[in-house]
């Protein structure tokens, strides 16, 4: 493999012959990469090129996030709306059913008519 670098090693056991000692085995450890970048290096035109899609996709993204805030923000108000709106129902069905009696008492000073 291009850019591995092979190292052998001696693996030894107890006991083993000297034969056995000094056969190495190779195994494969990556080269250390240089540091610095490869290829040409960009030209001034090219940079300000690159600054400038950065800068366009920077403005984009803000865009989009202050778009994605205002959504939020409509839907928080919405949901605050609607947990009121159900309260409200919640409390209004509360009252009705403590102004309703929950059995029907007859008035027994009125004479019984059959209905």
């Amino acid at each position: 493999m291009p850019g591995w670098g092979y190292r052998h090693f001696s693996y030894r056991a107890v006991g083993s012959s000297v034969a056995e000692r000094s056969a190495s085995v190779p195994v494969a450890i990556p080269a250390l990469k240089p540091i610095r970048r490869q290829g040409k290096k960009k030209t001034t035109a090219e940079l300000r090129a690159q600054e400038r899609a950065l800068v366009d996709e920077n403005t984009m993204l803000e865009k989009m996030v202050e778009s994605k805030r205002k959504e939020m923000e409509a839907l928080i108000a919405e949901n605050v709306r609607l947990k009121s709106e159900k309260a409200s129902l919640q409390h209004s069905r509360v009252a009705e059913a403590a102004a309703r009696p929950l059995f029907l008492l007859p008035d027994l000073n009125e004479p019984l008519t059959e209905a």
